[in-house]
């Protein structure tokens, strides 16, 4: 018979005994509560089993111990210690599943576990420890191993493989050791741990020397510097604008005066169309043409002078006032017009 059908045979057997009538009855409900649950447990424990998860298995089998103690449990725990590797976990489960069972475990049951026993130890290395300091703390494979004697020794029972010593104490520099191990082996560990230097003392700071208070010296006051007198500023930002503006205005007024130019002149053309010499009506269209031609060329030339001087003027001064003078003069002759600009900056 495999061991997976002792457990299960096991479990049933102690499924058989949580349902007792007898136990059913209690009075107790908080005993009544602990059984179910120490039932359901159980039955979880059964069903990861089947699924091959014997690390969570052992879980539940343990809760289920330490809400309803009952032998029979153990035997299960043992089993999963078995199917985990863990012989040292699995023979203090058996032996004291032999312990609480008594007589009520069955003469061939006992043989079998008497068998089991024999063959978990078989896989069993015991490891004699010292180390030094004897306050130090030592932990295999990342569990406390206890406390060490007043002598700083420990023995250990491990199962066969390759296990992590790491011992540690104030004052000491932690250490690490690697081990493997055969079944039945009997090995001597010895740790010491080295002391850290001990830390170096700060020097303390030298001491400043005495202050030398000197006599205060008179500094005669520099004379005042004369603040240069300023000279005029006018608003340089604000005319740039007003210069853009006009001249805008001008080109708007140039582009008028050159459609009316345009359309006196075509009323002209339609007058002189029916006649072979024009009227005069037409002579006047002509004329009120030839002057919006040429009010319009004036204002585009003043418009795009006064543009340009807005634009110049916003660049050259960037500050809001530029102290000096300015003078800024608009002309028109015949033949020419604009603005001319002159001052000292």
């Amino acid at each position: 018979m495999t061991q997976m059908a002792s457990a299960l045979i096991s479990s049933l057997a102690l499924l058989a005994v949580l349902s007792s009538p007898a136990e059913a009855a209690a009075p107790d409900t908080s005993q009544a509560d602990e059984k179910a649950e120490a039932s359901r447990r159980f039955q979880r424990a059964l069903e990861l089993v089947d699924d091959g998860q014997m690390a969570a298995a052992l879980i539940e089998f343990q809760r289920s111990y330490e809400l309803k103690p009952h032998f029979q449990v153990l035997y299960n725990i043992a089993q999963a210690h078995i199917a985990l590797a863990q012989p040292v976990e699995a023979v203090a489960a058996l032996e004291r599943y032999l312990a609480d069972g008594g007589a009520k475990v069955g003469k061939v049951r006992r043989k079998q576990v008497e068998a089991e026993i024999l063959r978990q130890r078989a896989r069993i290395a015991t490891l004699d420890i010292a180390v030094t300091p004897v306050a130090a703390h030592l932990d295999i494979d990342g569990k406390p191993c206890g406390p060490l004697s007043p002598s700083g020794t420990l023995t250990l029972q491990v199962g066969v493989g390759n296990h992590v010593l790491s011992a540690a104490a104030d004052g000491h520099r932690a250490s690490e050791t690697s081990i493997t191990v055969a079944g039945e082996d009997h090995r001597e560990v010895r740790i010491v741990l080295e002391a850290l230097p001990p830390p170096e003392p700060v020097a303390a700071p030298a001491p400043l020397p005495p202050a030398v208070v000197q006599a205060p010296v008179l500094v005669a006051p520099a004379p005042p510097v004369p603040e240069p007198t300023p000279t005029r500023a006018f608003p340089a930002r604000p005319l740039s604008y007003a210069l853009a503006a006009a001249g805008i205005a001008g080109l708007a007024a140039s582009g008028l005066l050159w459609w009316r130019a345009v359309d006196k002149h075509e009323q002209a053309q339609d007058a002189c169309a029916s006649f072979r010499v024009c009227p005069d009506e037409a002579l006047h269209l002509q004329s009120q043409a030839k002057s919006a031609a040429t009010w319009s060329t004036v204002t585009v030339a003043l418009g795009a002078t006064s543009l340009a001087a807005g634009v110049a003027l916003y660049f050259l001064f960037p500050d809001e006032t530029v102290t000096g003078h300015a003078r800024v003069t608009p002309f028109l002759e015949r033949q020419a017009a604009g603005l001319a600009a002159g001052g000292s900056f």
